[in-house]
């Protein structure tokens, strides 16, 4: 029995030299080629995932992660710019028409006063009464005040523009104080300026479907080049300063309007 058990340990020797022998050549080979191969013998074929091969491994998981966060980066980074050209583009369109445009009466005092002071009120709100007696005492003799009747339309300082909750046409009109400019009470301005504000009496709520902001009266302030709203406390304002609260608002203005009209100051 024990002759060809030594014969077999022999040709199993014989086996491992002729493996051994052979990763050798295969290790001097990408070695010469610039590469670097585990020696898969005796000593290490045990021990693979343990090895080089398990780096190497570990090395493809963590390439893998790095191709997913640049990836990443790369998609919000897209994201990120095409957002920003979206707005740059809408904030650059000169055609877009600007926000009060659509309404006549209150675009038509824009066109030709600095500041446009947007009044909603009713006669038959106690409130009202004591807010629009200072109105026409702090601006009616204003000689800058805006006058749409006859042909001079000449660019003002201020107009008042009226937006009235009264019941009726009569209403509205015996309300009206001088130089002040009424919005057409059976238009549908009258109706979709306090939607766009969010202003009305209570007794509207219902009607107009909109959750209000502002209850009457109020008093907005709206420069009239571009549109911008510059503050919607008109009444507290003019409660606060009379006819000084005009000189406020136009500091506002140039507040609000920035190094732009500074800049324009000096053209």
């Amino acid at each position: 029995v024990s002759p060809p058990r030594a014969r077999n340990n022999d040709e199993r020797m014989t086996l491992d030299d002729s493996a051994t022998a052979v990763s050798m050549q295969k290790r001097r080979v990408a070695s010469n080629k610039g590469q670097v191969l585990p020696l898969i013998d005796g000593d290490t074929k045990g021990n693979i995932s343990g090895g080089r091969i398990g780096q190497k491994d570990s090395g493809g998981v963590t390439c893998l992660a790095v191709v997913i966060i640049i990836v990443t980066l790369i998609v919000l980074a897209l994201f990120v710019g095409k957002t920003s050209t979206e707005t740059f583009q809408n904030d650059g369109d000169l055609a877009r028409p600007l926000a009060l445009s659509e309404f006549e009466t209150v675009n038509r005092a824009l066109k030709h006063s600095n500041l446009v002071a947007i009044y909603f009120a009713a006669s038959w709100c106690p409130m009202s009464t004591p807010i629009t007696n200072l109105l026409e005492d702090s601006f009616s003799s204003v000689p800058n005040l805006l006058y749409m009747s006859g042909n001079s339309l000449q660019r003002k300082e201020l107009a008042i523009v009226h937006v009235s909750s009264d019941t009726s046409q009569s209403a509205m009109e015996a309300y009206l104080k001088p130089g002040w400019i009424a919005v057409p009470f059976d238009s549908n301005e009258r109706i979709a300026l306090k939607k766009h504000f969010f202003v009305c009496a209570q007794r509207e709520l219902k009607q107009l479907g909109i959750e209000r902001k502002l209850e009457i009266p109020a008093l907005i302030i709206v420069d009239g080049e571009t549109h911008s709203v510059i503050t919607t406390n008109g009444v507290q304002d003019l409660e606060n300063e009379g006819a000084k609260a005009l000189d406020h608002w136009i500091h506002l203005q140039s507040i609000l309007r920035g190094p732009q009209s500074k800049y324009s100051e000096t053209i």
